[in-house]
């Protein structure tokens, strides 16, 4: 599905632009170690931030594949020459002049475009290289094709400088919590009435309706069906499936309407962010959910995922007033109005507890990893989180909450 470099381009060499939009086919995905010695732009980049002195690029090394279920992601190895070195061993050159890198290539999966869930990641990593350089793993070399809606990035392996990936037991650890959740709020600040200022603005959007329609028919296919490990879903928790499928499209538009919103990274949990223990910050990986959503739906979601359910009950109040403040004060450092809804407690409660019912309306795409061919961790894993999320759902009273919420927009329409 990726088309191969042409010949006469692989001689190239020009000064170093990080995106490229369509300009530069995309290699496949089977040959691109072979290709990517030659690429274009990626010998500059060596040059301006290694050294003047590399004259080339001698190999790539896949190192290691990471699963992914609509995309195909690398570890590589860009072993590249210096001028004029010398080394008292090959092994040891390799050594020393050896960058490790992740290289991705995706295109619109069939089905993640039908629930319009799958942006095309360049356009996120290139408006966030521009505005929030600071979230972003350093960007080698970024290219799209927008007619065949394909894309590659390559990236530095950030693991090189300083960072390190966390684990879901690392978040009991708080410090990391108050970090992210200040991090998302200087996020949601920069973009907030950014809507129609972004290029592509109709990628940004989404229509929950077509993603609810998939669920909704999934739900049904498998209600009436044993899944192994799902034991522990009860009829109220079935009750909740049955609600969101059925109404989160409304209150997801309502949602919109009523309340501010910003552009989201949505996927906010252990797996996608990396730590910078120096500098005591965070970048984000992984952007192809980056959409417009309503505030507070990406702590809901953090927040749930992230921490065990005793410390989330004891410290859930603490964590909503700091994204509260650090919104607060991102938005004024930008000469901002702020919203009114932000200013008052609670109402920043009632938009995180309805916004914790986008989680619960996933299950039915869950369904169909519960067969054998699942490794039992990922399945133990998955029935972890929906547990959490159920018991925040429940200790809320947010299937209630969200239908007063309803019932508001209706009066409000009305009069």
């Amino acid at each position: 599905r990726f088309r191969r470099v042409p010949s006469e381009q692989k001689t190239m060499t020009s000064p170093h632009k990080t995106f490229i939009d369509a300009s530069v086919p995309l290699f496949s995905v089977d040959d691109f170690t072979k290709n990517l010695p030659s690429h274009p732009t990626l010998l500059s980049w060596l040059k301006e931030n290694i050294s003047e002195d590399v004259s080339g690029v001698s190999r790539v090394e896949m190192v290691r594949a990471l699963p992914t279920a609509t995309q195909a992601v690398f570890r590589v190895k860009i072993v590249y020459t210096v001028d004029g070195q010398v080394e008292d061993s090959e092994q040891k050159s390799e050594d020393t002049n050896s960058i490790f890198a992740f290289a991705k290539y995706a295109s619109y999966d069939d089905f993640l475009d039908q629930i319009q869930d799958n942006l095309n990641e360049y356009y996120a990593f290139k408006v966030l290289h521009e505005n929030m350089p600071d979230l972003l793993p350093e960007v080698i070399v970024a290219e799209v094709d927008a007619k065949q809606r394909q894309f590659f990035l390559l990236t530095v392996d950030m693991t090189q400088k300083g960072c390190k990936s966390l684990t879901l037991p690392d978040f009991a650890n708080l410090h990391y919590v108050e970090s992210l959740v200040k991090k998302m709020a200087a996020l949601h600040a920069e973009f907030y009435g950014t809507e129609k200022d972004l290029p592509h603005s109709n990628l940004w959007i989404q229509n929950f309706e077509s993603k609810q329609r998939v669920f909704r028919k999934r739900f049904e296919e498998g209600r009436n069906q044993e899944y192994p490990d799902h034991s522990y879903l009860s009829p109220e928790m079935k009750d909740v499936v049955d609600w969101t499928t059925q109404n989160m499209s409304e209150v997801f538009d309502e949602k919109l309407k009523r309340w501010p919103s910003s552009l989201m990274h949505t996927d906010v949990q252990f797996g996608n962010v990396l730590y910078h223990e120096e500098k005591d910050d965070f970048i984000f990986i992984d952007w192809p959910n980056m959409s417009f959503r309503s505030l507070l739906s990406e702590l809901s979601y953090f927040l749930c995922w992230s921490l065990e359910t005793k410390t989330l009950e004891k410290e859930e109040d603490k964590f909503l007033a700091l994204y509260q403040k650090t919104f607060i004060e991102e938005m004024e450092k930008r000469n901002k109005e702020v919203p009114r809804q932000m200013r008052d407690m609670a109402t920043v409660k009632q938009m995180y507890i309805v916004n914790l019912l986008e989680l619960p309306v996933h299950l039915p795409l869950f369904f169909e990893l519960q067969f054998d061919t699942t490794p039992k961790e990922m399945i133990t894993f998955f029935n972890e989180m929906f547990g959490r999320i159920f018991h925040c759902v429940f200790r809320l009273d947010a299937v209630n909450v969200a239908k007063e919420f309803l019932r508001q927009s209706i009066e409000s329409k009305e009069e």
